[in-house]
């Protein structure tokens, strides 16, 4: 059984295609927490026009709160992530897509929009995404598409901090969401 899989495999039609995204992200929490602009790449092959499996990097490029004695009420949100994802979508022009991704990832810095707390800084640690969405491969176009994404992210891996505000957030996993359009290059 297992030489068949592998000649399967290797008869597949296989698409590589490098995807470039950009949009916003923001903490599950609209009030406190902070946004950033998410920028993002997904490299990957399609598989059988149904499947692709990819390498993808991310980062949120927000604000970076310093930790200071006199703690502000500004939000922070930077960090960055390089996740393993694997994807199912429809075949034709319009493609629905649901994926999966996990892999390591960083918060820089995380704070709500509360004084009397100190902004957080993490460690890489595991991390996770769940996406949803839609691209349009016009078949006029031949080698590009574009794409419009949602995403669900677990961030963990805060440290406590060293001078702790009266009110300090504690280092617990934080979930965030972004909503990203992209272009996707595709080799056929």
């Amino acid at each position: 059984m297992g030489i068949v899989a592998v000649i399967v495999l290797l008869a597949a039609p296989v698409v590589p295609e490098l995807e470039l995204q950009i949009g916003y992200a923001h903490g599950t929490d609209l009030q406190l927490d902070g946004g950033a602009l998410a920028l993002g790449g997904r490299l990957g092959i399609d598989l059988f026009d149904h499947f692709t499996v990819s390498a993808r990097i991310g980062g949120a490029a927000g604000n970076d709160v310093p930790m200071s004695g006199n703690p502000s009420t500004e939000a922070a949100f930077s960090g960055w992530q390089a996740l393993g994802e694997v994807r199912a979508h429809t075949a034709g022009e319009v493609q629905l897509h649901a994926a999966a991704a996990a892999g390591v990832a960083q918060l820089n810095s995380w704070k709500p929009a509360i004084g009397e707390t100190q902004a957080l800084t993490g460690d890489p640690a595991f991390a996770y995404q769940f996406s949803a969405g839609v691209r349009v491969v016009p078949e006029s176009w031949r080698t590009i598409a574009l794409s419009l994404e949602a995403t669900l992210a677990h961030w963990d891996g805060l440290r406590p901090t060293t001078d702790p505000g009266t009110f300090q957030q504690l280092p617990a996993p934080v979930t965030t969401f972004s909503v990203l359009a992209g272009l996707v290059f595709r080799i056929r």
